[in-house]
């Protein structure tokens, strides 16, 4: 259908997190970042914290950051696996080209929940990670030249890639595939998805 968007399926696949002490411990290693235009205001997952931090406290915490920065919460779950303590939240951002805000809120969420982390530096360089992906992504339309710049900045950040790949679709055909290979390997992964559509 003529009018219909092109969505921009971003992959980044992260190796571990650098701490080796940290494989001694159950952390959580699977976090889900998703931004979509579907609308004017993006849709921001974060999926998976430290399962020792009680469940409650993290969705208390993430409740109160979320609305004292202009993110109201669409809904949070608590999910139990292998006795894991996996939290969800999806949240809509009011604004969503206030970077302000975005680092507002990973310094918000940094010193509110860095005290219920047992490795703060390690879950600390995972939100120095996790949010400039966000300030790189808002405002811009994904494309090979955009991939590679997003892979050039990712490669000097302490939490290593391994891949990135983008896919471009048009309703359910795959227009155009790319993936950069940056040389990493490691047993222990979390993966980023951002989702981008075009109207």
């Amino acid at each position: 259908m003529k009018n219909e968007p092109y969505h921009f399926f971003l992959s980044i696949s992260a190796s571990s997190l650098i701490n080796p002490l940290m494989r001694r411990y159950t952390f959580l290693t699977h976090h889900l970042t998703e931004i979509s235009r579907w609308t004017k205001e993006p849709h921001i997952t974060i999926l998976g914290f430290n399962s020792y931090i009680e469940p409650s406290v993290i969705k208390a915490v993430l409740s109160e950051t979320l609305l004292s920065y202009r993110i109201a919460p669409l809904c949070a779950t608590i999910d139990g696996c292998a006795g894991h303590g996996t939290t969800q939240m999806n949240c809509l951002l009011i604004n969503r080209e206030d970077a302000r805000v975005l680092r507002q809120l990973r310094k918000r969420l940094s010193s509110a929940i860095l005290p219920y982390v047992a490795h703060r530096g390690t879950f600390k360089k995972y939100l120095n990670y996790l949010f400039p992906i966000f300030h790189i992504a808002i405002g811009k339309t994904m494309s090979p030249a955009n991939l590679e710049t997003l892979a050039s900045t990712l490669r000097g950040k302490s939490i290593e890639t391994d891949s990135l790949t983008l896919e471009v679709r048009k309703g359910k055909t795959v227009l155009q595939e790319t993936s950069l290979y940056l040389g990493m390997e490691e047993d222990v992964r979390a993966e980023y998805r951002v989702v981008y559509s075009t109207h």
